[in-house]
């Protein structure tokens, strides 16, 4: 993954394989997102390369930076300033782990529902192939069933 400016200078760069994380990046104006599946187009005929179909979810947050109110309405700095400060600052912190944890408990939600659906379809199989089985089965120890019944039978002959 690569963030990119309007002069198409990278901002950032995301490490080959790396399967999660967060960056801040702060920027004005327009930015673009590149999201690649695998590796360099040149890398593509690279034995390496698995040419499989990856989901992949990310959430983009933007917010102003340094957003401080005046307290006072005169822009003096005093105690209750720093302190007042401090608190915006945490709870900015706070907020930003709670979307975080939001965000994963939405992908895990996701999965789960993926994982489950899997699960289904892997069962109703079984159970139609458990099915045809049992009824192979019982067909087959019913010619069996037949046929010593005809192989022990008496024949009469007038």
């Amino acid at each position: 993954m690569a963030l990119y400016d309007v002069d198409d200078k990278a901002t950032y760069h995301s490490t080959f394989g790396q399967s999660e994380g967060k960056f801040s990046v702060p920027s004005t104006g327009r930015n673009f997102l590149c999201v690649k599946n695998g590796q360099n187009e040149a890398d593509l005929d690279d034995e390496s390369y698995d040419r499989e179909t990856r989901v992949v979810g990310f959430s983009v947050r933007v917010r102003p930076l340094n957003v401080h109110f005046d307290i006072d309405g005169e822009g003096g700095e005093g105690p209750e300033t720093e302190v007042l400060s401090d608190l915006i600052d945490l709870s900015e912190d706070l907020l930003d782990d709670f979307q975080d944890l939001s965000d994963h408990q939405a992908y895990l939600k996701v999965r789960e529902a993926e994982h489950r659906d899997l699960t289904e379809a892997t069962f109703s199989r079984i159970l139609r192939w458990t099915v045809l089985e049992a009824l192979v089965v019982v067909g087959i120890a019913g010619g069996q069933v037949l046929y010593l019944k005809k192989f022990f039978e008496k024949k009469r002959y007038m």
